[in-house]
């Protein structure tokens, strides 16, 4: 099968992963160690990627880049870079959520509820239920996360590193249930993820998803409500 020339970005979260592959040359950065300096790290990275490939940003056809939810800040970073590079080079900019690749990751298993957890901080996380017919995006806390499963008649199967925040409470809850994929997705199964996506067009323009106002938001709100 025909192998795309692509850049896969994913900077929504504390851990940075990116992905290269040019002309069937396959470079894998392994997600950086927690940290959300992801402004200064992306574009040295990516530059150090196409060197080791001794390729040309030039060739990459797609610039995928995960749109969310996470990270307001890791968003907007990832997605202005993706763009940049993608009308330096003629590219077509595309973004995926990073929901949508566990949803590919399980695509054969549909006997379990898919739910992947990411912090949004304030004790809630950002979620979906993918096999559940819910293909909402939800910010909730552990509770109701627990609530809505217990209304499902399949067993849940938690997945990323963010779980490990909320593990007690559903074990309290006395749920049945599995935690997969505890360090989230590698930089190759986004890579194949994207492609995938690309290849049977289920891939979109790069519009972040944000399920709730930031902070920045949330305090300029309030300096003009008490002005």
């Amino acid at each position: 099968m025909e192998r795309l020339n692509l850049l896969v970005i994913d900077s929504t979260s504390s851990s940075l992963k990116i992905a290269i592959q040019i002309n069937g040359k396959v470079n894998f950065f392994e997600q950086t160690e927690k940290s959300m300096n992801h402004l200064e790290r992306l574009i040295p990275l990516i530059d150090k990627g196409i060197k080791v490939l001794d390729e040309d940003k030039k060739s990459l056809d797609y610039i995928c880049v995960c749109h969310g939810p996470g990270s307001f800040t890791g968003i907007r970073v990832g997605i202005a870079t993706a763009l940049g590079i993608a009308f330096a080079g003629e590219s077509s900019c595309l973004g995926f959520s990073s929901f949508d690749v566990y949803d590919y990751l399980f695509r054969d298993k549909k006997d379990s509820v898919i739910v992947p957890i990411v912090d949004a901080k304030k004790r809630r996380f950002y979620t979906t239920f993918v096999n559940s017919g819910d293909a909402l995006y939800y910010d909730l806390s552990a509770d109701d996360i627990i609530e809505k499963i217990k209304e499902m008649k399949k067993d849940p199967i938690f997945v990323g590193s963010d779980f490990a925040m909320m593990e007690d409470k559903v074990i309290d809850s006395n749920i049945n249930y599995t935690f997969e994929y505890q360090q989230g997705y590698s930089a190759k199964e986004m890579l194949e993820a994207a492609e995938f996506f690309i290849k049977n067009n289920k891939i979109s323009s790069p519009d972040p998803i944000y399920l709730r106002k930031s902070e920045a938001e949330i305090a300029l709100e309030e300096k003009l409500l008490k002005a």
